[in-house]
């Protein structure tokens, strides 16, 4: 049997390779990694396949393919195929990738979405194998899979950056789900980091530089997405810099997300040259974990990137998370499946929540709460959990996590009171003289004066019929 392990970041080569070095991943004839470079150009500049740290990452495999080249001119995560040109791909696609016609496995991230869900449709007698590997594996299915993708899932790979926590990802089609751990994820960085060329970024020999580890911001792409403004973004960073120099730190270093614009970023490094603040954008494609690794920061700060945890869990750095309680509020719509990371660094990483701390058990039932107001028809079997955890509840307490609104549609406890019954004729009527008389004395003169003249000129006891 061939594996084909479809990958569209660093991060994924990492967690893959944690859980073939761990023996989660069986023996196969072939492993064949499939890029799929998502950058809208990515024609233009090196994709992150090109990179040492991804090109040491790949020699793990026995070849790689780009899918992009494949493809031209559809874009990776859009393609999308007909139906009944399924039989015909398959066969290109064996051919072109020299794949035979023997039995595959299917390695695929986001199970809802191309290309995973083209290939499994275009492979039909696949077995599939869903790894996830970020906080998103805890929050439910975003769209259920077809019954023909369903029935060839074996299981859910995962990184278990919440020890104790289990994943709700695929969990209504009964999946079993393997965890790959922190800490085999964390010696594949240490083994990579040893092996990478020296950091341009690093701070040279000799060079004045501020006493202590600095403070590490994690960056993410939050305007670019449409989460917040700019303007918003940058606010949130200054607060990072500014928690940073709180709890003494004199200098910061900013490691921008490779997607992400520069507009919020220099807007932070301005501000920070006003009042003195050593600010340092790091701007290599390495992951933030390596980057850790080299610059070793007394503390991480950020909002809801999987960094956080992957570093709070695999390698023991403080870390702190701050602004998820405003994009818990902003993001739209409910589903939207950037709730649950928000959920999960907010409950465990904003300073808010230090001294209350959650065991594996209470965050489920909260984010089983969650998921069912997220996916209410698919997770239909959540309901009555979510209902235990809602009804002893003060709502004061867990607002942030849920939308009243949201709570009214369902029928669960913390909805809106009901709305007080529509006033009947003779009810709009009285309001309706209460405000002529407002009117009427405002003007001055007195309303039944008013009324008996209009009369008069009428001739009759109606309104005016020009009224």
């Amino acid at each position: 049997m061939k594996q084909l392990f479809f990958v569209s970041s660093p991060f994924q080569l990492v967690t893959l390779v944690a859980a073939i070095e761990a023996e989660l991943v069986p023996a196969a004839e072939e492993r064949i990694v499939v890029i799929a470079d998502n950058r809208i150009a990515y024609e233009v500049g090196e994709g992150f396949y090109r990179s040492e740290m991804s090109q040491l990452l790949l020699a793990r495999f026995d070849r790689w393919v780009l899918l992009n080249d494949a493809l031209k001119p559809y874009s990776c995560g859009q393609w999308s195929p007909r139906e009944s040109d399924l039989i015909i791909l398959e066969r290109t696609f064996r051919a072109l990738w020299d794949l035979g016609d023997g039995p595959l496995e299917l390695y695929v991230e986001s199970i809802q979405a191309p290309p995973a869900t083209s290939f499994s449709r275009i492979f039909r007698t696949a077995l599939i194998t869903v790894y996830a590997d970020g906080l998103m594996v805890y929050g439910p299915t975003r769209t259920a899979p077809g019954t023909t993708i369903r029935q060839r899932i074996g299981r859910l790979l995962y990184l278990d950056l919440i020890p104790g926590l289990r994943p709700a990802l695929l969990e209504e089609i009964g999946a079993p789900a393997s965890s790959i751990d922190a800490q085999r994820f964390a010696d594949v960085l240490r083994s990579l980091a040893g092996q990478l060329s020296p950091a341009d970024e690093a701070p040279a020999p000799g060079t004045d530089a501020p006493a202590g580890p600095p403070a590490l911001i994690v960056g993410q792409y939050l305007s670019d997405i449409g989460l917040i403004t700019v303007g918003e973004e940058s606010d949130l960073y200054f607060r990072m810099v500014e928690l940073a120099r709180d709890r003494g730190f004199e200098s910061v270093l900013f490691k921008r997300h490779p997607a992400a614009s520069y507009a919020a970023e220099s807007a932070v490094r301005a501000r920070c040259e006003e009042i003195g603040i050593a600010f340092e954008i790091l701007d290599s494609p390495e992951l933030v974990e390596i980057t850790a690794l080299r610059r070793e920061p007394g503390l991480v700060i950020g909002c809801f990137s999987t960094a956080l945890m992957t570093l709070r869990t695999a390698f023991g750095v403080p870390v702190v998370s701050l602004g998820t309680a405003e994009l818990l509020e902003a993001v739209a719509p409910y589903e939207n499946s950037n709730r649950v990371p928000l959920v999960l660094t907010h409950r465990l990483l904003d300073p808010a929540n230090a001294d209350t701390p959650t065991r594996p058990e209470e965050l489920r039932s909260l984010l089983d709460a969650v998921a069912y107001c997220m996916q209410p028809e698919l997770r239909a079997d959540l309901r009555e959990r979510a209902i235990a955890f809602l009804t002893p509840t003060s709502l004061e307490t867990i607002r942030v996590y849920f939308k009243r609104r949201r709570l009214t549609k369902l029928d669960l406890p913390g909805k809106l009171p009901p709305r007080a019954p529509a006033r009947g004729a003779a009810a709009r009527a009285r309001s309706l003289v209460r405000r002529a008389r407002r009117k009427v004395s405002m003007l001055g003169g007195d309303l039944s004066e008013r009324i008996g003249a209009g009369r008069g000129r009428q001739g009759r006891s109606g309104p005016p019929r020009d009224r």
